[in-house]
């Protein structure tokens, strides 16, 4: 009996320790990347602070190597009565922890004590609506936003600006280019630093108009520029950015706050409105947000940081789902912009991670998407490594620490960028160089 719950346990510890530093070993062999990954992601990629994050790695190495001395111990002694029994021990314990872990996250929850009462980080933000719920009460993100029936929010107007676009102050008589995207598009530094804006200063014969909206996934974008296509004169230019993490946003009704979401619908895509202004609170309460297990989604937290290298954000949940209804709005807004006789061009925007990590599926989906269909696109990649390689610095000079959007020189290299793309119509890709 000693023998065999011995060889389990050591056996069992051996594959565990192994696991831990085959995931993790390539992280610790690339100090940039481990510090890309660890420190300057920001927290709504992964739910994790850089701090929890630090304290969890150095934690889970100790973890590793613990379990294989351990393992080396029941294997060589096997049949040893004392090993046995604090196998058994400590498995019982490991029980009882997970138990009693469980009824001090339901109670503190109950109470609304605040340690327990939003367990974000029990919550992966790449795997649906709940981590943004327990995040942020109802509409805190967006309090700045005007509430609109379809797209779930935009910019409020101002006066003599009825748009609310972050650029320009007031239209001229110039050409228009038109800008649709998220927050990497409308900008998160001074308005004149934006790379529409910006844009203007390399093509000063057009002016840029900046419909980004922070928050918004591919569908959001798309709708916006459905709303807008009609005003839209024939051969204008449109740019299209995308955030690779928009794609994940595109299955979501809620993102900080109710928004429209496409779903399947037998071989089509049904929209499905946010809830009205009137009802957003209500429908809140009808749909509380609860974690069906504090334990489970404890181990289940654990085991993606180490298989995910502390990204989360790599985590493959609803793939499927999500290349589908993104590779359809994405067709809707191609086939809209053929209608309108509208230039399309594209912009793929990556985190600060990705220069030091392979590209994962979202990447890879949106480069191969675009140019399957023969699209012209930047890949904001590219052409950042580009100019960091020129300079001999690292590509992290062009965003802004610990918050992960571009600074005002990110931006002006993206729109430098573009300038070119308009004038030659050549990629500036992964595919294309």
């Amino acid at each position: 009996m000693s023998r065999t719950v011995n060889l389990i346990m050591g056996l069992t510890a051996a594959s565990f320790g192994i696991w831990i530093f085959v995931n993790l070993t390539p992280l610790l062999l690339h100090p940039t990347a481990m510090q890309a990954v660890l420190v300057d992601l920001p927290t709504k990629y992964h739910g994790l602070s850089p701090a929890l994050k630090i304290a969890l790695f150095t934690f889970t190495l100790i973890l590793g190597a613990v379990a294989l001395f351990w393992a080396m111990l029941c294997l060589i002694r096997s049949s040893s009565l004392r090993v046995s029994r604090l196998n058994i021990i400590f498995a019982v314990q490991l029980t009882i922890s997970l138990v009693v872990f469980e009824a001090f996250a339901r109670v503190g929850n109950t109470l609304n004590i605040s340690v327990f009462s939003k367990l974000t980080y029990f919550v992966n933000p790449a795997c649906g609506e709940m981590y943004y719920r327990l995040a942020r009460p109802i509409g805190d993100a967006v309090a700045t936003k005007a509430y609109d029936p379809i797209l779930g929010w935009k910019p409020k107007s101002r006066p003599g600006n009825l748009q609310g676009l972050p650029w320009p102050t007031f239209t001229d008589e110039r050409p228009k280019a038109w800008f649709f995207g998220d927050s990497f598009t409308a900008g998160v530094v001074m308005p004149e630093d934006s790379i529409p804006a910006r844009f203007e200063k390399y093509r000063p014969k057009r002016q840029a108009l900046n419909f980004g909206v922070g928050g918004y996934g591919v569908d959001q974008i798309w709708l916006r520029y459905e709303q807008e296509s009609d005003k839209i004169p024939e051969g204008s230019p449109i740019y299209i950015g995308i955030l690779t993490t928009d794609l994940d946003r595109s299955v979501l009704g809620y993102f900080f706050g109710y928004k429209p979401v496409f779903r399947p619908e037998g071989t089509e895509f049904k929209y499905i409105a946010p809830p009205p202004r009137e009802d957003i609170a209500e429908f809140a309460r009808q749909k509380p947000e609860t974690i069906p297990s504090y334990s489970l989604a404890l181990l289940r937290t654990a085991a993606e940081l180490v298989t995910t290298q502390f990204d989360r954000s790599e985590t493959h949940c609803g793939l499927q789902e999500k290349q589908a209804v993104n590779a359809y709005l994405m067709d809707r807004l191609l086939n809209r912009a053929k209608e309108r006789k509208h230039q399309l061009r594209w912009i793929i925007f990556v985190s600060f991670a990705s220069f030091y990590k392979p590209m994962n599926w979202r990447h890879d989906f949106l480069t191969g998407f675009l140019t399957k269909r023969r699209q012209f696109f930047l890949d904001s990649r590219e052409a950042l490594s580009r100019e960091a390689r020129l300079l001999n610095v690292a590509p992290e000079i062009y965003y802004i620490p610990n918050d992960g959007h571009l600074n005002a020189k990110g931006n002006d290299i993206i729109a430098k960028y573009l300038s070119r793309l308009e004038a030659t119509n050549n990629n500036m890709g992964s595919q294309k160089h």
